[in-house]
């Protein structure tokens, strides 16, 4: 489906109304029904193609009211060109519009109200494109798309807003927001402003817009500052001077107990956290790098523990940063540790000791699921941690050898010998509480081996994938499985069979790049959750670099990691661009070069920080062989930080 637009600068409305959409009227499908839109004007069209297309159509067309009956439709809040979209859109499956935004948010609005998602998500597209989303624009652009409830847009919107806020703050738009709207705003910890001086500066500005009208919300905007993490000079020569303040004595009180706390040094009951910036984490072989794409900065946070292409790395709530390595040739027994970003300490943690965990996922930010793989003894049918006492009479403890065909591994069986009978599949959610990994369901994976796995709202998606066992099986296959319910589910298959691929969630759809099928592919898919659709999007700046993780860091996307060494193309960062639908490079991961330019690793998560809390050295993306340029700080916050973390 593809939209044209023309501006109506070239175009003159003549021209237009003669160009207008008609359904096409056969002798063998004659027009059975007449739509009537403003000004009495008429449409002629069919009853059975309106019902397959819209549920509106459907639901009235085969109703015993007075429209069915007569074959007319009275839709008079749409005007000729709207009607004429529509219908264009219904009957072709694309549509050629005007450029004024008038025309395209009203026919954002009748695709609303036809209930025709498809053109909604276009027309909405369309009001974004023909203004670009600036400071100026955004808050409207956000209402508009909640009123019509277009959760891509609004998601993007959203996330514009956030990272543009000091500038957001200073437009008419923001100015003419509710009290409520703007506490909304304020109270949230993705605002990027410089510093919480700023959101003091945000409300008196927007109260001395009204000042008689507005200041009776200032106490309640006011518990919207983080005092604590203003300066102390800030805090006494500008904030506890103020007029509003000074007439409120919640206010004031509120200023002693930050004063109190910055004083004592003590954060200990601290529960208001610091504004955060979202970040991509990256664990390279030799260390943990920070990616902050508002500002286009990297910074060196510490040192890794090595990674290799199963590592994964992932945060939780609380921003807590996880590693996940499978066991290998090299690393007999499975790893996991936490990683304390303010402390730069790893420490390790007890892992999942019933089986081999294979792959890890996080839903909703808060919650780690992983797919586990355990193994049974064929002579006592004992479930395998490692070996039982049967294999170890019969092959000995020093080696650890397949019980098949003894050949040196690092679990009981190898891959070529692994029979399906002896092993069997779980889902298991962990609690970083106690430590503890809890089984959740079991399912018979057979062959099926190195899929992609997707977490989006209730499910896990489980994505193509090969064939244990057959060099050259790819798979598209799709499904999920639906936490809440408990069940599977088999959805649309992907267009292009792939082994390995990397994936996210963002704004309501699922995304899926790269990958194996016999080369390493360069294309990219997009499921829609509600159509249970996939459709390929552009294809990526490089494909030759394997094991890639996608991460969705600030609503955009972001494909990195995976292979690096021996020229730069492992270190490329590509984003992926809504408006044009296609990726592009976007910076550079700051790799440091070792001296064989052997084969490295990274893996890749997004999380939320606040940039005040970390000791880092600032460093130059702009290549491979890196500079170091500022030295490590460490400020109040950070003291913060580490004794609320």
């Amino acid at each position: 489906m593809s939209a044209t637009l023309q501006s109506t600068s070239n175009r003159s409305q003549n021209e237009s109304l003669k160009e207008m959409f008609q359904p096409h009227e056969a002798l063998d499908h004659p027009c059975d029904l007449t739509l009537l839109v403003e000004d009495g004007k008429e449409f002629k069209a069919h009853k059975d193609v309106l019902s397959k297309a819209s549920p509106f159509f459907e639901k009235l067309l085969n109703s015993d009211m007075k429209e069915a009956k007569e074959g007319i439709i009275r839709l008079e809040m749409s005007n000729e060109l709207v009607m004429s979209a529509v219908l264009e859109f219904i009957y072709t499956g694309s549509v050629q519009t005007l450029a004024p935004r008038e025309m395209a948010e009203n026919l954002v609005f009748m695709a609303d109200y036809l209930f025709l998602p498809k053109l909604k998500a276009l027309a909405m597209r369309v009001v974004e494109n023909l203004e670009a989303m600036n400071a100026s624009n955004c808050i409207s652009i956000y209402h508009f798309a909640e009123l019509y409830r277009c959760d891509e847009i609004l998601s993007r919107t959203r996330q514009f807003i956030l990272a543009n806020f000091t500038s957001v703050a200073k437009t008419n738009e923001f100015f003419n927001l509710s009290n409520e709207e703007v506490e909304m705003w304020i109270s949230s910890d993705e605002i990027d402003v410089t510093t919480e001086e700023n959101v003091f500066e945000i409300i008196l500005a927007w109260i001395d817009r009204d000042k008689n009208e507005r200041k009776k919300y200032f106490a309640d905007l006011f518990r919207q500052v983080r005092l604590v993490y203003v300066s102390r000079d800030f805090l006494c020569g500008v904030i506890a001077t103020n007029y509003h303040v000074k007439v409120n004595d919640g206010c004031l009180d509120l200023v002693k107990g930050a004063l109190k706390a910055i004083d004592s040094n003590n954060f200990d009951d601290l529960s208001t956290p610091p504004r955060k910036a979202p970040t991509i984490v990256v664990c390279s072989e030799e260390h943990v790098l920070c990616y902050f794409p508002r500002e286009d900065r990297w910074c060196n946070v510490g040192d890794s523990l090595g990674s290799h292409h199963r590592t994964q790395i992932a945060s939780i709530c609380h921003n807590e940063l996880y590693s996940f390595s499978p066991s290998n040739s090299e690393v007999p027994m499975s790893q996991m540790h936490r990683y304390d970003l303010f402390s730069n300490t790893w420490t390790p943690l007890p892992y999942y000791e019933e089986g081999a965990m294979k792959q890890i996922v996080v839903r909703n930010g808060c919650e780690i699921y992983g797919v586990v793989t355990k193994y049974r003894c064929p002579e006592c049918n004992r479930r395998l941690t490692g070996f039982c006492p049967c294999l170890l009479s019969l092959y000995g403890q020093e080696h650890y050898s397949c019980f098949k065909c003894k050949g040196r591994l690092s679990h009981a069986v190898c891959q070529t010998c692994l029979e399906g009978e002896f092993d069997v599949s779980m889902i298991s959610r962990y609690a970083p509480e106690s430590n503890v990994w809890q089984d959740i369901t079991s399912f018979d994976s057979g062959l099926r081996e190195r899929v992609c796995l997707v977490a989006s709202d209730n499910f896990i998606y489980f994505i193509g994938g090969g064939v244990r066992g057959e060099m050259n099986k790819y798979l598209s296959d799709v499904d999920r499985y639906d936490l809440n319910q408990n069940t599977w589910e088999k959805v649309a298959d992907m267009q292009e069979e792939r082994m390995l691929p990397c994936g996210a969630a963002a704004h309501g759809k699922i995304f899926i790049a790269g990958g194996n099928k016999g080369a390493p592919a360069d294309t990219c898919e997009v499921y829609n959750e509600r159509s249970n659709e996939w459709e390929i999007i552009w294809g990526l700046v490089t494909r030759r670099n394997q094991f890639r993780r996608m991460v969705c860091c600030d609503g955009n996307l972001y494909l990195l990691g995976g292979c690096y060494g021996g020229d730069s193309e492992g270190a490329i960062v590509e984003r992926y661009d809504y408006d044009n639908d296609e990726w592009i490079k976007t910076t550079t991961i700051p790799f440091q070069q070792n001296e064989n330019e052997e084969l490295g690793f990274a893996s890749a998560c997004s999380m939320e920080i606040s940039k005040n809390n970390l000791s880092y050295t600032v460093l130059d993306s702009a290549s491979i062989g890196v500079t170091e340029h500022l030295t490590k700080k460490t400020t109040r916050a950070n003291q913060v930080a580490k004794t609320s973390h």
